[in-house]
């Protein structure tokens, strides 16, 4: 009677493991492509679950740094040389448009007139008008920040007046509302609420444009499993599909 019951009643199956939790935070540049990324990693990798927080790039490189997380996202060109300890893996990379209200009469500046604007030595913008400017700058601490500090100020200050916003749509934002006002942003975050200016007669989308930020995946010098399956997963033919979405993938 006891061995027809047993064969009635099957063991219960053992339960599903908890997914182990991957922490990252950094930058949002892959912007609406991250969802899919995700998703399909965690399709491929059940025993994964990634959590992540959007935050400056500056931020997610020194928590990795610290113990903190398990990966970054960082668009901080100068990070590589300031933490030799973390690897870099490049896994794409976008440009950083000039931006600017669409009805105002300039569609391109130079370099050294934008060095000047930012820096305060000028107060209005090269237009027919010379239309009083209002300069809008991200945080320090964004990969947005260094490449701009990089490649454009060099060794001069953003000027004290330059209002700060935290994110690239905050930027566009208020820069699509303001007459005269002049920032920067990243070209996969724009809408036509604003307008590019061609840089020293180059836009954004043509070669030789000097301002592109590069997209990191940073993981510890000796990452854990699922650190090395992210990156696996990021370099792989299907995730390049996702990325180009958003970011040009790195060959």
């Amino acid at each position: 009677m006891l061995l027809f019951l047993a064969a009635c009643n099957p063991s219960t199956p053992p339960p599903t493991p908890t997914p182990a939790t991957l922490h990252g935070v950094g930058s949002s540049v892959l912007g609406e492509g991250w969802p899919e990324l995700e998703s399909e990693f965690s399709a491929r990798h059940p025993e994964i679950q990634i959590a992540f927080d959007a935050t400056a790039s500056a931020l997610g490189v020194e928590e990795v740094a610290d113990g903190l997380a398990a990966f970054a996202i960082s668009t901080d060109p100068t990070a590589p040389d300031r933490y030799p300890e973390l690897d870099f893996d490049l896994i794409g990379h976008v440009a950083l448009a000039i931006i600017a209200q669409p009805d105002l009469e300039l569609n391109a500046i130079a370099v050294e007139d934008l060095r000047q604007l930012f820096g305060g030595r000028v107060q209005s913008l090269p237009d027919e008008r010379q239309t009083p400017v209002k300069l809008v700058s991200r945080e320090e601490g964004s990969g947005e920040r260094a490449i701009f500090e990089q490649t454009i100020m060099q060794e001069m200050p953003v000027s004290l007046a330059a209002l700060i916003q935290p994110s690239d749509e905050a930027v566009t934002e208020y820069i699509s509302r303001n007459d005269g006002a002049i920032g920067y942003a990243r070209l996969n975050s724009l809408d036509e609420s604003v307008q590019m200016l061609a840089l020293d007669g180059i836009q954004p989308n043509q070669p030789d444009y000097p301002l592109i930020l590069p997209v990191y995946l940073v993981l510890p010098n000796s990452p854990g499993p699922g650190g090395r399956a992210l990156l696996e997963w990021l370099r792989s033919p299907a995730a390049r599909r996702i990325l180009e979405q958003t970011i040009t993938p790195a060959p």
